[in-house]
């Protein structure tokens, strides 16, 4: 399913409801305070283990409720992109800098830190009906990556892995394929950041979601036309 075919049939689903109100962008109840960590640790979802092939997945975004990782400005404009579009969106971040911005945008934030494997398990456990994850932890342009940026995606593919979720993208080298190889089931997307050449965040976040909401990339490492290394 393209973006365009998403929007289309959620514009018509929108047009048939006359008098509906419009989206609410208040926070769904989860198990966040919004001024710290998750205050304990809820069960992991029932889909675990529900798939023993990997589906193509083209997530729409309208009502889907996914997962941003990252401070930079890629994972920003990826949340932004999200929102316009009608998704449920936790946006997980270690340091507190972006949270008016981030919740000016009617998203939630995640606060916790990637490289800690206990944090990542609760903070995705609490989100309900998790779909998706899109990631810019791999990229080098990502604050502190060269420390912890392996370790967070590690963590990050695990728990998804666990949770069943529908699909991974994943901002970063290609080596990172085999964090993903390790489960099966799950689907993911690697874009390779340009390694010449300019190119914006909004261009990079735009070539993440439609890698999510088309499946013809599912499975695979895919040079970006668009990503770079230096957004």
């Amino acid at each position: 399913m393209s973006l365009a075919m998403c929007m289309s049939v959620s514009s018509s689903i929108r047009a048939t409801q006359s008098g509906s109100p419009a989206r609410s962008t208040s926070r769904p109840m989860t198990a966040a305070t919004s001024g710290g960590y998750f205050q304990g640790r809820l069960p992991l979802l029932s889909r675990r283990g529900r798939r023993s092939a990997v589906p193509r997945a083209a997530i729409c975004p309208d009502n889907a409720s996914i997962l941003v990782a990252g401070e930079s400005d890629v994972a920003l404009e990826v949340t932004r992109l999200l929102r316009d579009q009608g998704a449920w969106v936790w946006h997980l971040q270690q340091a507190e800098d972006n949270r008016e911005h981030i919740e000016g945008m009617g998203a939630i934030v995640v606060k916790a830190d990637a490289a800690r494997a206990d944090q990542i398990d609760a903070a995705m456990a609490g989100i309900d009906g998790l779909q998706a994850v899109v990631s810019t932890l791999g990229s080098i342009a990502e604050p502190g990556t060269s420390s912890g940026g392996t370790l967070g995606t590690v963590n990050l593919v695990r728990a998804a892995a666990g949770l069943s979720v529908e699909k991974f993208v994943l901002l970063g080298a290609g080596e990172a394929v085999d964090h993903f190889k390790i489960y099966d089931g799950l689907n993911y997307v690697i874009i390779e950041p340009r390694r010449e050449g300019p190119a914006s965040a909004q261009e990079v976040a735009q070539t993440l979601v439609q890698a999510l909401v088309t499946d013809a990339e599912d499975g695979k490492v895919v040079p970006s036309s668009g990503a770079a290394s230096s957004a």
